[in-house]
Order: structure tokens, then sequence, then C-alpha cells
């Protein structure tokens, strides 16, 4: 079948005229990068700071889509230079269709793209920094502590109706539909930004809200501090240990069903004993 006229390699000065269908330049002037000039933005990253959305770079799909950019678009957009990485201008944050929205993709090589990351990361730094710093504008009451502490009931036997509770657990639930408690950790991202603009939202007037209650662990005093600085007061209910794993060993909400306490247990014994490793200041049990 015709693949339509060539075309005039796209290095500047180069006349060569390559087929229709196989990239930008010529093979003189074509570009292949080696395995180690790979960056990080065109393979997963474990760890600290790797991306939401991930998985995307780890099929064979983005590895063609990757390899038919660069050869259309050898040149790092910015300088000029071979280019090693394709770059999504904005970050994609983990949604499939601004992953594959290829207009918001741009060649780029090693030295610009890890320019462009460092500088994306001070600015959403900047951002949340600021953001964790706005006051709330209606009374707010964190209430923090180990699992099992009874944060839930604490917050039900005092809110009011009207007053709103951001709950992780809760937020869990509502958007998978799974039992409480139940928290696929592939979904976490989508949880804590749901979190996280219920929580930002509150520091815009909202007339209709009377109260807010925030449910979290808060074992860190920076954790806590991070909300006192904004206007919130803060409720520790630092229950012990042994109580707080008797008590889930009763609760049927937890995984494992009535009878199999033992299970539970074993479940939720590391996270107690986590959040009293990482719990700094003894406020005493509220």
């Amino acid at each position: 079948m015709p693949q339509g006229p060539p075309h005039e390699c796209s290095k500047p000065g180069c006349r060569a005229l390559v087929p229709a269908g196989q990239g930008g330049r010529c093979p003189g002037h074509r570009a292949v990068p080696f395995a180690g000039a790979v960056r990080t933005a065109d393979r997963a990253r474990p760890g600290n700071g790797a991306p939401q959305g991930q998985q995307f770079y780890r099929n064979e799909r983005w590895r063609k889509a990757r390899e038919t950019h660069l050869g259309h678009y050898p040149d790092c957009a910015r300088c000029g230079a071979p280019a090693t990485s394709v770059d999504h201008i904005v970050p994609h944050d983990g949604s499939p269709e601004q992953f594959w929205n290829t207009a918001n993709w741009q060649s780029l090589c090693a030295d610009c793209h890890n320019s462009k990351s460092a500088q994306w990361a001070v600015q959403k730094r900047e951002a949340r920094k600021a953001g964790d710093t706005a006051k709330f504008a209606v009374p707010v009451t964190v209430v923090c502590g180990p699992p099992g502490s009874g944060k839930t009931s604490y917050v039900e036997e005092r809110r009011k109706w009207g007053d709103l509770t951001v709950d992780l657990d809760a937020i869990y639930q509502a958007i998978t539909g799974l039992p409480m408690y139940e928290t696929p950790l592939a979904l976490l991202p989508f949880v804590t930004a749901a979190r996280d603009a219920l929580v930002d939202r509150l520091s815009r007037p909202a007339p209709e809200v009377k109260r807010a209650w925030v449910i979290q662990g808060g074992a860190r005093q920076e954790d806590r501090e991070r909300y006192q600085t904004r206007g919130a007061s803060v409720v520790v209910l630092a229950v012990p240990e042994d109580e707080c794993l008797r008590r889930i060993s009763k609760d049927v909400r937890r995984s494992g069903g009535p009878d199999a306490g033992v299970g539970k247990v074993a479940r939720w014994q590391p996270l107690v004993e986590r959040w009293w490793r990482e719990y700094s200041t003894k406020d005493g049990y509220t």
C-alpha cells in the first residue's frame, strides 16, 4: 500500500530523503539512545517519589509508542540535542487519558529532562507547603490514634447533623464498594487525593459546615502540628497496644469475620506497634 512521498531529513543542513513512515531523520542522523541514557521518565521508578501511574511504563504499548515518538521527534525540544526521553509536558498524575495524550508528549535529552523534573518537584513542594499552611475557615478537630483506639466511635459520639467527617477508611469504602477496612493498596493514591481535596477545601469559607472532623493515625508530632498551625484542635487517643488489639479482635467490621479474632489480630498488630513506635509525644489517653 502506498506510504506517501519521501521527505527531507529533519537534521538541519541535511537534504537526504527519508522514505515515508521511517521517522524524521535519515539513517545517518537518526538518534539511537543507549540503554543507560534512558531516564526515569521512561521506566517505572519504585520507592519514594515514584510517579502515580507508573504501571503505564511497564508494557509493550508504551515501548512502541516511545520509539515511534523519538523516531519522529529525535531532537530535544529544549536544546536540540539528541533526545533520550519522551516527557509528559504536564504530569499525568496517574490519569490514563493524560498519559496517552500524544499532544502532551515532548522529546527531551537527559539533562533537560532531569532539569525539568527537578523544577517541577520544587513547584509541587511549594504548592503543597502553601496549601498546608492555609488557615481553616471552619472549626476542625483532628482525632488521632492507633488502629483500634476508637477514633471513629469518638467522632460518632460527638458530631452533629451537618458536620463534615473526613475518614480515609470511609473514603476507601465509598470509592471501592468493599467492606470497611478493606483497603487495596493500588487505590491509595486516589483515596488520599480525595481526602486531601476535602481537607484543603476547609480553608475556604463554608457557612453550611459547622464543624469538620478529620480521622487519621497522626502518630508523628509533625503530622499533628501541620493541622494545628492551620487552626485545628487535635485529640490523641493513645490507647495501649493490648487494649487496641482486644478491641480489634471483637470488631466484626474488620477482615476475618466475627469468629476469626486471632487472624485479625495478626493482621493489625504490626500497624498498632508501628503507631506506638512513631508516636513522639505522650499526650495521654483522651
